[in-house]
């Protein structure tokens, strides 16, 4: 070998470190803008169910203060026998499970999408084998069970968790006749506890998929 070819490999190595350094700096902002758009349209969707469920809030507080009005205080037994709070439960129910479901899909195809772009930085020099491996793992990843519980898991356990939260703040607000004002105002609370939540897991997930895919 020549001197002339140890320099042109010595160069086409220094010029490849210097393309793989820029792509996975590339791949490290794909990564936070990616992110950051799912985080956006979560939020939107939060909006939405927020407004669902405070038409039927409001609709709950008109009865619960003609009740007032007429001087029949309201029970816990009561309430539950009142039509437009039955009509909460199945509107919040029904929201919940769709934020739920959404985040779950979502995320689902953002983690995996990840992966996949750190695997296939240049999988087409590869082959369609090659290919085939990086979809597997990043299908593996996106089930890993490395924090103490899936991430689908996570989602649907604080699904449960934010369904019954809301409930309990409804019907402590309604039988301690609590301001309706103060009640939108827990209910506002409670939607943006529940998606400061859903932030942090495509933060967290977003990074360990990232990472692992990197390893």
């Amino acid at each position: 070998i020549t001197n002339k070819q140890r320099y042109d490999a010595y160069g086409k190595m220094q010029r490849n470190r210097a393309y793989w350094k820029r792509r996975a700096l590339a791949l490290e902002g794909d990564k936070e803008a990616q992110s950051e758009a799912l985080t956006r349209r979560v939020k939107k969707v939060y909006r939405e169910s927020f407004r669902a469920v405070e038409t039927e809030i409001n609709a709950l507080v008109v009865e619960i203060a003609r009740r007032f009005e007429i001087g029949e205080p309201i029970t816990r037994s009561q309430l539950y026998q009142i039509n437009k709070y039955q009509t909460v439960k199945e509107t919040l129910a029904r929201e919940i499970t769709a934020l739920a479901s959404f985040l779950d899909k979502n995320l689902t195809a953002h983690v995996q999408k990840l992966a996949l772009d750190v695997f296939g930085v240049n999988m087409a020099e590869f082959g369609r084998e090659f290919n085939i491996i990086g979809e597997f793992q990043a299908r593996a990843i996106a089930s890993m069970n490395w924090s103490g519980a899936k991430f689908s898991d996570r989602i649907w356990g604080n699904a449960d968790a934010f369904n019954q939260r809301v409930l309990e703040d409804i019907e402590k607000a309604v039988i301690g006749g609590v301001n309706p004002d103060t009640l939108k105002k827990r209910l506002m609370e409670d939607f943006e506890r529940d998606y400061s939540q859903a932030d942090r897991l495509i933060r967290t997930e977003s990074s360990h998929a990232y990472n692992t895919a990197a390893l």
